[in-house]
C-alpha cells in the first residue's frame, strides 16, 4: 500500500485549522457566558437593593400611601439610574412591583429585566441577552436586647446593624427623661458613641460633659416615649448603629447651655454632677427599664415567605 505523504500533510493541516477555529469559537462562547453570568449577578444585586429600599420607603409612609403609586417615582429613578450603558447593560426595567401586608410589616416583590450586550456573539447575530430577576423583601420591627444596666443607665444591642432609612429608625418606650447615645464598634472592639437625642423631635438641647478629656459637646435630653430619625436634621446623621445607651435624666434641671458659657470656659458639669441625673441611685428620673425598638428594619426573604 502506497503512503501519500502530501495528502496526509494536507489532512493534518485541515484538522489543525478546524481545531483552532473550534477552540476560538469555544473561547468566545466561554468569554461571553462568563460576562453574562457576572452581569447577571450585578443585576440581581441591583434588584435586591431596589426591593430593600422600596420596602423601607413604603414602611415609612402612612397606611393610605402604601401603594404602587407611591413607589412610582422611585421606580422611574432606579430605572433611569441603572439603564446607563456604562454599567454594562441596557434598558434596566422593573416589570412588576407587588405589595402585600400593607398594614403591618409590608412585603414587596420586584421583577426586573435588563438587556446585557454580548462581547463577541454580536458578530454572530446575538447582540444582547435578556436577563430576568426577582427579589422579595419584608419590613419588620423588633426589640433590641438589654445587655447591661446599672442604677442610672441601660445598654442595648441590636442583632443586626441599624442603617439610616426613611422615617423613624428606632423607638424608645420609657416613663421618664433620658439622654440617648448610639454606638458602633471599631476595629479594636471599642464602642464609639455619639448623641442620638438630636434625632428626636421631643427633645430640648443641653450641653453636657460626656467624656473624660473635658471636651464638652451638645447632648439632648428626651422626655418619655419618642421615635428617632437619624437623618431628620440637615447635615447631620448617624449611618450605622449597633448599640444604644440610655442615661436616666431629669430634663427640668438647669444645665448650662453652650451659648451661656464664658469665652474659653470648658468646665462644663459632667453627667454625674450636673444635676441632669435626677433622684437617688436606682430612682434616676424614671421607673422601670426602657424598651428600645428597631423600626423600619428590612430584610430579603424567600419566595415561600412572600
Amino acid at each position: 500500500m502506497k503512503f501519500n505523504v502530501k495528502k496526509t500533510r494536507a489532512n493534518i493541516v485541515i484538522s489543525i485549522i478546524i481545531f483552532i477555529f473550534t477552540f476560538i469559537v469555544l473561547c468566545i462562547c466561554a468569554i461571553d457566558a462568563g460576562y453574562v453570568v457576572l452581569t447577571r449577578y450585578k443585576v440581581q444585586k441591583l434588584t435586591e437593593t431596589t426591593a430593600l429600599y422600596m420596602t423601607s420607603f413604603l414602611n415609612s409612609k402612612p397606611l393610605d400611601e402604601r401603594n404602587n403609586e407611591t413607589l412610582k417615582p422611585l421606580k422611574e429613578r432606579f430605572e433611569k439610574l441603572y439603564s446607563s450603558t456604562l454599567s454594562g447593560y441596557y434598558n434596566f426595567r422593573m416589570n412588576d412591583i407587588e405589595i402585600k401586608n400593607e398594614a403591618l410589616n409590608p412585603k414587596i416583590k420586584v421583577n426586573t429585566e435588563a438587556n446585557i450586550p454580548t462581547l463577541f456573539l454580536r458578530y454572530a447575530g446575538i447582540g444582547y441577552i435578556k436577563i430576568l430577576q426577582t427579589s422579595y423583601a419584608r419590613a419588620e420591627n423588633y426589640d433590641m436586647t438589654l445587655i447591661d444596666s446599672d442604677s442610672s443607665s441601660y445598654t442595648f444591642e441590636s442583632g443586626d446593624i441599624i442603617t439610616d432609612k426613611d422615617g423613624a429608625d428606632i423607638g424608645v418606650e420609657y416613663d421618664g427623661d433620658y439622654f440617648i447615645f448610639a454606638g458602633i464598634k471599631g476595629q479594636d472592639n471599642e464602642i464609639f458613641w455619639s448623641d442620638a437625642g438630636y434625632a428626636s423631635n421631643v427633645s430640648s438641647k443641653k450641653v453636657l460633659l460626656m467624656s473624660e478629656d473635658s471636651t464638652p459637646y451638645e447632648a439632648y435630653c428626651v422626655q418619655n416615649d419618642a421615635e428617632f430619625d437619624f437623618s431628620n436634621v440637615s447635615k447631620r446623621t448617624i449611618g450605622l448603629v449597633k448599640y444604644i445607651k440610655i442615661y436616666k435624666a431629669n430634663c427640668a434641671n438647669d444645665v448650662p447651655k453652650k451659648e451661656d458659657l464664658s469665652l474659653g470656659e470648658t468646665a462644663v458639669p459632667d453627667i454625674e454632677s450636673s444635676g441632669a441625673l435626677g433622684g437617688e441611685p436606682g430612682d434616676a428620673g424614671g421607673s422601670g427599664a426602657p424598651v428600645v425598638k428597631v423600626l423600619n428594619s428590612v430584610k430579603l426573604i424567600k419566595k415561600s415567605d412572600f
